[in-house]
């Protein structure tokens, strides 16, 4: 029984893992556009996407 219950731990670690790290290439994404994007839309425009983006991420691995 607890070979099943080890087992369905380890899976639902999988899925938060994998999830985790599509969240964070997304992130990632989004924060070298952001940060290619400052000569052509200007600083504040670019960390106001970051950080929507951030707070985004953060909100999402809180409510899931």
């Amino acid at each position: 029984m607890s070979e099943l219950s080890n087992d369905s731990s380890l899976r639902q670690q999988h899925q938060e893992g994998h999830k985790a790290l599509i969240l964070n290439i997304v992130f990632f994404a989004v924060m070298m556009g952001g940060i290619l994007l400052v000569p052509t839309l200007g600083f504040v425009f670019s960390v106001m996407v970051i950080s929507i983006a951030f707070a985004a991420s953060i909100a999402y691995i809180y409510l899931t």
